[in-house]
């Protein structure tokens, strides 16, 4: 995808990552489902997803290419999660591997496990393994990860599909020991969760720190101020802060050119880079400022200096 294509695509996908787009779609409510995800508990319609049912997640918009992701009882039997990409089209990230059986459908029984049965209802395709945790919920979360939570909220399964967070938009913020994680150069353009050799993370010591295959590359200098945090400004400046909010340790001091709109994204990039962009008041073309300069060669693209 060209690259002010995926750009507007991702600030136009932005969304309320909260919301539920469709839980046990056309059958159960929200309301139903804890934490606002797309998921199935064993009280909801017995606990089940037949044929053509299936529950569905908006996509947080900081991941890569997908509005949604939808995990659906197939026809054929096989329980699939499928990404939506910003054009329509579905790709699979995980499958039960039960295709093959027409009628199966999938159970959250009320000992915490999720079985796909035969039409029979007796022969178990496929299981979670979560036995034992008594009101566990089947969950399609905002990363595209599926899960089976139990009532104290920890994971028994997951599918192991979530989707890298390479971006910040909007008045994104990293709190301490969240980071971005670039993709793998090989992965751009796929959905594959493959992360790139680029960290950049905010230290719970207060320091905003890029790594390269576990090498420190850039800092902030921010260090000794535990508790500090990286916001993406609503002028698109993005700030180190103390603790109490108000106090700025660090900035990058995105100075907007006059013809442009204030700064739609920063990505960080497979080859360690961290940059800026944003369309021009016209909408024509996309301006990048480059923030951190990435220790490996990368394309140069649409940059206006530093």
């Amino acid at each position: 995808m060209p690259l002010h294509a995926r750009l507007r695509f991702l600030t136009a996908a932005a969304t309320s990552a909260g919301a539920v787009a469709a839980c046990l779609l056309g059958a159960v409510p929200a309301s139903a489902v804890p934490g606002g995800l797309g998921g199935l508990a064993s009280g909801d319609i017995g606990g089940l997803l037949v044929a053509g049912d299936s529950l569905e997640e908006i996509v947080d918009s900081q991941r890569w290419f997908t509005t949604s992701a939808h995990l659906e009882m197939q026809g054929d039997g096989n329980l699939v999660l499928y990404a939506r990409l910003y054009n329509e089209v579905d790709v699979p990230l995980w499958q039960s591997g039960t295709a093959g059986h027409a009628g199966a459908y999938a159970a959250v029984q009320t000992d915490g496990n999720v079985v796909v049965y035969a039409a029979d209802g007796i022969t178990a395709l496929w299981q979670s393994g979560t036995a034992g945790r008594p009101g566990a919920v089947l969950l399609v979360q905002g990363d595209a990860n599926v899960v089976v939570l139990d009532d104290t909220g920890a994971a028994g399964w997951q599918s192991g599909t979530a989707l890298l967070r390479d971006h910040l938009e909007g008045e994104d913020v990293l709190l301490p020991g969240q980071d971005l994680q670039s993709q793998a150069e090989s992965a751009v353009g796929t959905l594959a969760p493959v992360p790139g050799p680029a960290r950049l993370v905010m230290q719970t010591d207060g320091n905003l720190v890029a790594y390269d295959e576990g090498r420190a590359y850039w800092q902030s200098g921010t260090a000794g101020h535990p508790g500090a945090y990286l916001a993406q400004q609503a002028d698109e400046n993005l700030v180190v802060y103390a603790p109490d909010g108000r106090t700025a340790l660090w900035q990058a001091g995105l100075a907007l050119p006059v013809n442009q709109d204030p700064w739609d994204i920063t990505i960080l990039w497979g080859w360690g880079t961290l940059s800026a962009y944003g369309d021009d008041t016209d909408g024509d073309d996309v301006t990048q400022r480059v923030v951190v300069r990435g220790p490996r060669p990368g394309p140069d693209v649409l940059s206006i200096g530093e």
